[in-house]
Formats: C-alpha cells, structure tokens, sequence
C-alpha cells in the first residue's frame, strides 16, 4: 500500500479505513515520544480557495521532506466515526462546519500527532527547529497563546503534539460536557459564542492546567513568531521575522463576527 502521505502523490478525495489505520501505526512507535513532521490542515474539500492556495503551498515549500495532509469534510466525519463514535452524533448536530472542524482537529492531534495549522496561516520558515528544540526540552506538545483582550487564551489555529498526547483527552471531555448544538446556536451572536467556547480557542485553553502534573511536557511556541498581529490590524509582512502569520479570515464568522471583532478591536487599542 502506498504511503497516503507521500510527498508528490495527489491527495486522496477521502481516508479509507486501512489508511487511517496505517497511520496510526506509523504515528504510535516509540519514535513518536518526538513530534511528527507531519502538517495536517483541513477544508471542505480539496478545492481551495484561490486566495488560501499561496498559503496551503508557503507549508509544503518550506517543509519539502515533511508528511502533509489535507482533511475534507468528509475525512474529518468518518475520522470521529472511526475514532470517537461516541462523537459522532454531537459532530452531526453542529449547525456550523466550523464547530465540526474545530472537534475534529483535536481528535486529528490526539490519534496522529504533528501540527495542525489553520489553512488562512502563511508560513515562512521552517518548523524543524521548533520540533528539535521540542525533543531537547521533552516537550511533547506545542501550544501558542493570542494577545487579545480577556487573557491571552491558547490559540486552537496552530498546535502541535506527539499522538496520543493527554491534552486532547481532556479538550474531548470538555467538549462532551458543553450543551447540546441546539438549532439557536446557529443565531448570529450565539453562534459566535458558542463556537469559540464550545469548540474553539476557549475549549482548549479550559482544559489546561498549568498547574497539573500532565501539562509539566507542553511548550509554548513564542507568540510573537506566530501571531504577532491582531485581527483588524496592519501587518507589514515584508519586516516578519516569524515563522508564519495568521491572516484571520474568520471565513466561518457572519458580520455578527465582524463586529464583534471589531469591539474587540477598540477595546484593545484603549487598553494599550
């Protein structure tokens, strides 16, 4: 059987069972105490918007020997069926594909490893020192946090671990303990709250304790070198330093996002 990840192979429309099962061979080895150079990012199909698509190819230039994968809508449902049937049925009633995404990349990092990137990120440099300095330091899982208002909460748009780290665990729980996708969750206002708590950045940053033996391996990766920007502002990209920037599209946001983002946005600048 063919290597799915494969550099230079088309990527497949939908993961067969025995590839997902090859993978988790390939993922599970002692080797992957390390984390994987592997880049998973996800969309609803393999057709891309054009205007992602330079920032879908930054990932694959910069990190030629590395595994990518592209998940479909489709690959992330039967992934949850496969994995966490028990899922499945929560993953279905979600209203938004963004709510199905966001569950689907925790279970991709918990079963895989490697590092999961949001498809508006734009990479430009490699991540291999990152992952040397990870295995040095017995880091086994990477996180960012953003530099908003309300805390800096953990950003669920990057993150990286070793397969089967316990983090995910408990962000699976958590969202297990959230209210049912009801149909009023799909209402401007409340659908944006409950997409970043339910299933998005809150979610993640709620199952951390960093007081908890469990996240004595978890590493952070600097903000500055990832997210050195917030939505609605310039970013002067020709004087980045980093390794990749967040351009924020929030394509799965309504103008109930905008403006809410917005707020944000004024509330920061006062505060500055």
């Amino acid at each position: 059987m063919k290597d799915p990840f494969a550099i230079g192979q088309p990527l497949p429309l939908a993961i067969s069972s025995a590839e997902l099962d090859q993978i988790a061979r390939m993922t599970t080895s002692p080797a992957t105490e390390n984390i994987p150079r592997i880049i998973h990012q996800t969309w609803k199909s393999q057709e891309i918007p054009p205007d992602w698509k330079p920032f879908q190819e930054s990932w694959q230039s910069f990190h030629p020997d590395w595994e990518y994968r592209l998940w479909t809508d489709k690959d992330l449902r039967d992934l949850v069926q496969k994995e966490h049937p028990e899922l499945l049925e929560r993953f279905d009633a979600f209203p938004l594909g963004v709510q199905r995404a966001d569950m689907a990349r925790y279970v991709i990092l918990k079963h895989f490893g490697g590092f999961y990137v949001d498809l508006d990120f734009q990479c430009f440099r490699s991540l291999d020192d990152l992952v040397d300095d990870a295995s040095q330091n017995k880091s086994r899982a990477l996180l960012v946090r953003t530099r908003q208002t309300g805390g800096d909460p953990l950003s669920n748009a990057i993150m990286a671990s070793v397969p089967q780290h316990a983090l995910w665990d408990r962000v699976i729980e958590r969202m297990k303990s959230m209210p049912w996708p009801s149909w009023y969750v799909g209402l401007p206002f409340i659908r944006h709250v409950y997409t970043i708590w339910a299933t998005g950045p809150q979610v993640l940053d709620g199952s951390f304790k960093p007081n908890e033996a469990w996240t004595d391996d978890i590493g952070f990766l600097p903000s500055e070198k990832f997210l050195p920007y917030k939505p609605l502002e310039e970013m002067p990209i020709k004087d980045f330093d980093g390794y990749a920037i967040h351009h924020y599209s929030c394509s799965w946001g309504g103008w109930d996002t905008r403006v809410l983002t917005w707020i944000e946005h004024l509330i920061y600048r006062f505060r500055r």
